[in-house]
């Protein structure tokens, strides 16, 4: 899949010990079929990138 909107998710695929796990576009179909329609690029990005575990919103309490 090429990425378009989410590149900075793409370029830092680790923070601190966290790792991006992505899902792949079949899986995203899918989820598409079983939604009944086609997500949005930025989210068919973000599902590719770290739809199985995201660095991005994981909750950090200081």
């Amino acid at each position: 899949m090429e990425i378009e909107y989410l590149k900075l998710m793409k370029k830092n695929p680790e923070i601190d010990d966290r790792i991006n796990e992505g899902i792949i576009e079949k899986q995203i179909a899918e989820m598409e079929l079983f939604a009944k329609h086609k997500f949005p690029d930025a989210y068919r990005e973000f599902l590719f990138l770290g739809g199985e575990n995201d660095n991005v919103t994981i909750f950090r309490f200081f």
